[in-house]
């Protein structure tokens, strides 16, 4: 921009003389000067705090071409916008922090940050494990590598039988909660079932869900066929104070899928294994028991493959653990015959320690209607002795009762409803001769005791 030649009466010196004639404050004038080029001239240019002068003719000219209304406008409307977005960023901030404290991580967090976090219940969220408060307020989760029948597997009830499925004592828990260093808050205990069999494993948890050991499982016993392949999954795991010290071990029952050996194990609460109990066919359930006032007894029940899926009772001395393999370890010699049975014969076996291992050889109904095998449906044990009760697989529920003293003896053994049903179907069709109560009296004859030597029958 050219400028006229100046006169001497026509400069203005110092930065009040100049906003007096611009008829602004001397704030405005020098931001002028920074972001408009107001025509300042400086005594020393190298020197921001030298005296200062300029012209009226050349205020006049610059006034006029830079249009300071349309600058002032500008700079409010910027201002106007700057605080605007201040305000939406604040306001999107202020929402995201409200969204974050009521979603479950929010939760979670806060619970964390307050050492809070008490779990007392778990449910399914898709492929996580949310697990929550008595008030049932969310407090974490953990994410499952296993997108189906996550909601069946985690509420697992023994649905051969219907009319049972309402009993908790029928369920099969995955998960469970205690205790166990004293301090008013839950740990946890949890399966990971996830897709891949080689990652399925159980997990401690402390009370803010922050992982303390886990264990994952493979049987290194080998059989005739060879090593099974890696295919377990746990079938029940649960709390429980085996030697009466005030803390709780952890239970856990893996099953093979597809060849169905399973192993019973029990740890510490640091994750230490206190007993690896193998068995060469399915363990339904275990349940710990007092039969006397001081001693504490393990209940498996289940099938055994060598004895071509004869139901079996294995009652384990929790003051007297030792790991090892169940019995038999080889063919009963009424069974000979049958070949299928010798992929089940362990190789080198390290026999365990069971004070009872009962076998409830399959009767003439079994070989009447083909029943393949028997099913252990329920153990009752206290200081009146042991009930137990197996499941015929029949057209439907068809339980018969066995009562044993607390020496394991037999005492009584009594039809249910359903099986005295069945029964008398087949007498009105002539499928079968002898009456109920002789049948029951054979089926005494069909229970044998496992000892060092082999089997024995069990006296009724």
């Amino acid at each position: 921009m050219r400028y006229p030649i100046h006169q001497e009466d026509n400069r203005l010196d110092g930065w009040k003389e100049i906003s007096s004639y611009l008829k602004r404050d001397v704030r405005t004038c020098q931001r002028w000067e920074k972001e408009n080029s107001l025509p300042i001239y400086r005594i020393n240019d190298e020197s921001e705090r030298s005296k200062i002068y300029s012209y009226k003719s050349e205020l006049d000219i610059w006034f006029k071409s830079k249009n300071t209304v349309n600058i002032e406008k500008k700079r409010a409307l910027s201002r106007k916008i700057l605080r605007g977005s201040i305000a939406v960023i604040s306001i999107c901030i202020l929402a995201g922090i409200i969204f974050f404290f009521f979603s479950q991580k929010g939760q979670s967090l806060i619970q964390q940050i307050f050492n809070s976090a008490n779990p007392v219940s778990m449910k399914v969220r898709g492929t996580n494990l949310a697990f929550f408060d008595v008030e049932d307020n969310f407090l974490w989760s953990l994410e499952i590598n296993n997108p189906a029948y996550l909601e069946d597997y985690y509420f697992d009830i023994i649905k051969d039988w219907p009319k049972y499925s309402e009993l908790h004592e029928y369920r099969r828990s995955r998960y469970d909660f205690s205790d166990i260093n004293k301090d008013g808050k839950n740990e946890v205990v949890c399966v990971l079932m996830h897709e891949n069999a080689a990652e399925r494993c159980i997990a401690f948890y402390n009370n803010m869900g922050k992982m303390q050991w886990y264990s994952p499982h493979r049987s290194d016993q080998k059989y005739e066929e060879g090593e099974l392949g890696n295919n377990y999954r746990v079938m029940q795991l649960n709390f429980n104070d085996i030697d009466d010290d005030g803390i709780d071990e952890i239970l856990v029952l893996w099953g093979h899928i597809k060849r169905f050996p399973s192993v019973f194990l029990i740890y510490d609460a640091e994750g230490n294994e206190i007993l690896k109990y193998l068995h060469t066919g399915i363990l339904q359930f275990f349940k710990v028991a007092k039969i006397d006032k001081d001693q504490k007894f393990i209940f498996l029940g289940g099938t055994n493959n060598i004895l071509d899926g004869d139901a079996v009772l294995s009652v384990l001395d929790c003051s007297h653990l030792k790991s090892g393999l169940a019995p038999p370890y080889k063919i009963p010699e009424e069974l000979s015959h049958l070949e299928k049975l010798r992929k089940y014969i362990p190789v080198d076996p390290d026999p365990a320690h069971q004070i009872c291992y009962m076998r409830f050889r399959r009767n003439i109904i079994c070989k009447l209607k083909s029943i393949f095998w028997l099913s252990m449906v329920d153990v009752v044990a206290g200081e009146n002795g042991i009930f137990l009760t197996i499941n015929y697989a029949l057209d439907k529920l068809s339980p018969i009762h066995y009562l044993f003293d607390q020496d394991f003896r037999l005492r009584d053994i009594r039809a249910g409803g359903e099986f005295i049903r069945d029964y008398d179907d087949l007498l009105k069709r002539g499928e079968i001769t002898i009456p109920l109560e002789q049948f029951l009296k054979s089926c005494g004859k069909d229970i044998f005791q496992w000892s060092s030597q082999g089997w024995t029958a069990i006296s009724y």
